[in-house]
C-alpha cells in the first residue's frame, strides 16, 4: 500500500504565521520609511543630521549672539544686518519684477560674484564679477550671500524675506558651511557630532528653499578644501590633508547622502578642481594656489573652476546656459 501524502492547507500555515509575517512586514515598513522618507514626500534621511545646533528666528543670529567668540564686533553686526536688508530689498523688486531664473546663496565665496564684502566694495575680488558676467550675464540672476556667514546665518536671512518664494528660479545654488567650522566648531573640529551639526544647517537651508518654490531645482556644493592659516611658514599653509579635511570630507559625505533622497536637489564636489598632487609631501596633495591665494578665497580663475563644474547640472535646469570656457 501506498502511504498517502497530506498537504498542510494554506489556510492552516497561515494560521500558525500570520503573526510573525505581518509583525515582519510592519516592520520592514517602518525601518523604510525611516531611511527613505522621500519616498513620501519627506527631505531625506534626517536622523543621520539630528545634531544640529539650536536656531531661534525670533532674533538675528549672533555672527550676533556670542560676537566675542566669533570675532564680530557690534559694528560689523549692524553691517551685516543692514546687507541682509539690502538682499530683502533686491527679492522684493525681483518678485515684482519678471522674477529671477538662478539664484547663488552663500557666504564670502558667493559674494565675491559682486566684489563685495558685506556689501561692501573690495578690491581683493575686483576680477570676480566678470566671471560671472561671462558666465550667467544674460540670465536674470541673483546673489543673496554675506560675508561670514555660517549656515544658520544663512538659514535665519532664508526665513526672514530672502527665500526664493514667488521668484520662480530655475535653479538655486546654495554653498555654505566653512564659516561653521571655522567660527561655531573650531575647536571641536574631531568631534563627530560637529559634521552632523553643521550637514544639518546646510540640510535645513536646502530644504527652505525646496519647500519655498516647488519646481526649483537646488544644488548644493560640498565644502571646499581650505587651507590652514594658522601654520607659520606660509608655504606650508596649503598642504594637504590638514585640520579642516577630515571634518569637511565627513559633512561632504552626509550632504551627498541626503541629495541622493532628493526629487530636486544635487549635491556637487567641486573641491577636487583646487587640489593637485605633490609626491614631495607627506600626504601628497596641496591646495592650488594659483585658484585660492589666500587659501580659503577662489580667486576669478577658481570662481571659473566652480562655473564649470556645475555648469552641466544647471544646464539640466537651465537650457540656455552659457558658459565660455577659459
Amino acid at each position: 500500500m501506498h502511504r498517502q501524502q497530506v498537504a498542510l492547507p494554506p489556510a492552516t500555515w497561515w494560521s500558525s504565521n500570520r503573526t510573525y509575517v505581518l509583525g515582519t512586514v510592519a516592520l520592514t515598513l517602518v525601518v523604510f520609511a525611516i531611511w527613505h522618507p522621500g519616498m513620501s514626500g519627506g527631505q531625506g534621511p534626517q536622523e543621520l543630521l539630528a545634531l544640529s545646533p539650536g536656531f531661534n528666528a525670533s532674533h538675528v543670529p549672533d555672527i550676533v549672539k556670542a560676537p566675542a567668540a566669533l570675532g564680530k564686533s557690534k559694528a560689523e553686526n549692524k553691517v551685516w544686518l543692514r546687507t541682509h536688508e539690502k538682499l530683502v530689498s533686491e527679492v522684493s523688486k525681483a518678485r515684482k519684477g519678471q522674477g529671477l531664473e538662478l539664484i547663488f546663496y552663500g557666504d564670502s565665496i558667493f559674494e565675491s560674484w559682486m566684489a563685495t564684502e558685506m556689501g561692501e566694495e573690495t578690491d581683493r575680488f575686483k576680477d570676480i564679477p566678470a566671471v560671472y558676467t561671462r558666465n550667467y550675464g544674460r540670465l536674470r540672476g541673483g546673489v543673496f550671500a554675506i560675508s561670514g556667514d555660517t549656515s544658520q546665518n544663512l538659514l535665519w536671512r532664508l526665513k526672514n524675506g530672502e527665500a526664493p518664494e514667488g521668484l520662480s528660479p530655475d535653479a538655486v545654488v546654495i554653498l555654505v558651511g566653512t564659516n561653521d567650522l571655522s567660527k561655531s566648531f573650531v575647536t571641536k573640529l574631531d568631534k563627530p557630532e560637529t559634521a552632523n551639526a553643521v550637514a544639518q544647517g546646510i540640510v535645513d537651508a536646502a530644504t527652505t528653499v525646496l519647500a519655498s518654490d516647488r519646481e526649483t531645482a537646488v544644488v548644493v556644493l560640498g565644502i571646499l578644501p581650505r587651507g590652514d592659516k594658522a601654520v607659520e611658514a606660509p608655504a606650508l599653509r596649503y598642504i594637504l590633508p590638514n585640520k579642516w579635511s577630515g571634518v569637511t570630507e565627513s559633512v561632504n559625505a552626509k550632504l551627498q547622502n541626503w541629495a541622493e533622497w532628493q526629487k530636486r536637489a544635487t549635491y556637487l564636489d567641486c573641491g577636487a578642481e583646487f587640489v593637485e598632487s605633490d609626491d614631495k609631501l607627506e600626504g601628497g596633495k596641496r591646495l592650488k594656489k594659483e585658484l585660492m591665494p589666500d587659501a580659503l578665497h577662489p580667486n576669478g580663475n577658481g570662481m571659473q573652476a566652480i562655473a564649470e563644474c556645475i555648469h552641466d547640472t544647471l544646464q539640466l535646469a537651465i537650457p540656455n546656459l552659457p558658459v565660455i570656457k577659459t
